[in-house]
């Protein structure tokens, strides 16, 4: 790749800024795919993705009242009121933003918003093997 990339660089120099904001795109996009999205306004306990999950980030849509978003690894059966085990991370969601995780859950994915009045989140996710 290196190769092929430093020719390119060499018969096209005039372009050397757009090919290499282009370049640094791909490997953005290519070192944190997204396969799933889940959107909350309201406090609640939700399993999401498959067994094994990468949560990317949270995105605070809208804010609330002294909310939180906090995760859990652990399986579908046990994500249920707050998870007796698996604790992970809380985020605060009192002001709006994307929070970057990218997290590993080997057991799947408990996401739990809980607090005053519940903001408005995005969880975006993808498969472990990605």
């Amino acid at each position: 790749m290196k190769k092929i990339f430093s020719v390119f660089i060499i018969m096209c120099q005039g372009l050397l800024i757009l090919a290499v904001l282009a370049f640094a795109l791909v490997l953005c996009y290519a070192d944190s795919p997204t396969t799933g999205s889940y959107n909350t306004s309201s406090n609640a306990t939700t399993a999401i993705g498959p067994q094994s999950t990468i949560i990317r980030k949270i995105v605070v849509n809208t804010v609330g009242t002294t909310s939180t978003v906090a995760l859990y690894n652990i399986g579908s059966a046990g994500c249920s009121g707050t998870p007796a085990s698996g604790y992970v991370a809380t985020v605060a969601t009192t002001s709006a933003g994307v929070i970057e995780i990218n997290h590993l859950f080997t057991l799947g994915a408990c996401v739990v918003t809980a607090g005053g009045a519940a903001a408005n989140v995005t969880v975006l996710y993808s498969n472990g093997n990605n």
